[in-house]
């Protein structure tokens, strides 16, 4: 008979899943170089490009609306986790899968595009200036729960517990995380200033800064003299695991997209914005 799955996923209040501001993998360098855009701008500081916004805010809009907001929810499997879960008694040998759904990562809504440096790099014929460069500043937030939820299947009698079922029921994840990068756009005003045009210049990888553990839960719960055992230890060691996991996740799956911005280029005819090269519809399948 196949191993019955613990269906007992209650929240489990334990101390790691109301342990708040841990930072993920991806915010090891929350601080981003402006110079890794490229070289550094003439002009440091505060500058006024409403049009290269508008443009920047409009094609990562857009990628949300068409990679990044199918793609919730996404399963994912992790073979192998043992190395990345510690659990209490289970040596580096025992083998843990999981399967899991992400879900709440695709409606990141834009928190942030602050110009911060600016350069002139092609002078008008008489006067003003033909093409630019501006660097921004380029946040996001995640009103929603992100979380992982599914199942962890191992051989726990290894472990030292005799559970007969080798699945249980997981989950856990973050709320409120930031998200924080740098974009660097040209602008190109036009022979006569009809038409100018925007394009992506480079965009940093995505830092995840912050960020509260979402509610865990965790089958074992459900077990007999759960309180104080080991299979707690296990639960707090799934949600921490999860926390860090979620994060990590949704990150890259926005950052991938948000790189799909790089090339790409934005034409500007009085307010109505639309793409001149199409190669990011093409990647992202439409």
């Amino acid at each position: 008979m196949a191993a019955r799955i613990l269906r007992a996923a209650i929240v489990v209040g334990v101390a790691s899943s109301l342990r708040t501001s841990r930072k993920s993998a991806l915010s090891d360098a929350v601080i981003l170089d402006p110079t890794e855009l490229g070289p550094a701008l003439a002009n440091q500081g505060e500058c006024s490009a409403p049009r290269v916004l508008s443009a920047v805010r409009w094609l990562a809009n857009r990628l949300i609306d068409t990679v990044i907001r199918p793609e919730d929810p996404k399963v994912f499997d992790f073979p192998d986790v043992n190395q990345e879960v510690r659990l209490l008694g289970c040596s580096l040998s025992v083998g843990i899968d999981t399967s899991l759904t992400l879900s709440g990562h695709g409606n990141p809504e834009i928190s942030e595009i602050q110009c911060k440096a600016y350069e002139c790099i092609r002078p008008g014929l008489i006067w003003g200036c033909r093409t630019a460069l501006y660097d921004f500043d380029f946040g996001l937030v995640l009103p929603d729960e992100v979380r992982m939820d599914g199942t962890a299947n191992g051989n726990w009698r290894l472990c030292g517990m005799s559970i007969r079922d080798g699945t249980t029921t997981i989950g856990g994840g973050i709320r409120g995380p930031g998200l924080k990068t740098k974009v660097r756009a040209e602008y190109h005003s036009g022979l006569t200033g009809l038409l100018p045009w925007t394009k992506i210049v480079n965009v940093l990888d995505l830092r995840v800064e912050g960020g509260d553990h979402a509610g865990t839960t965790c089958g074992f719960s459900g077990l007999p003299n759960f309180i104080g055992s080991r299979l707690e230890s296990w639960c707090e060691s799934f949600g921490d695991w999860l926390f860090g996991k979620a994060s990590d996740t949704a990150g890259s799956l926005i950052n991938n997209a948000l790189k799909r911005m790089i090339g790409e280029e934005i034409e500007d005819d009085e307010g109505a914005l639309r793409l001149v090269k199409h190669s990011m519809m093409k990647v992202a399948g439409k």
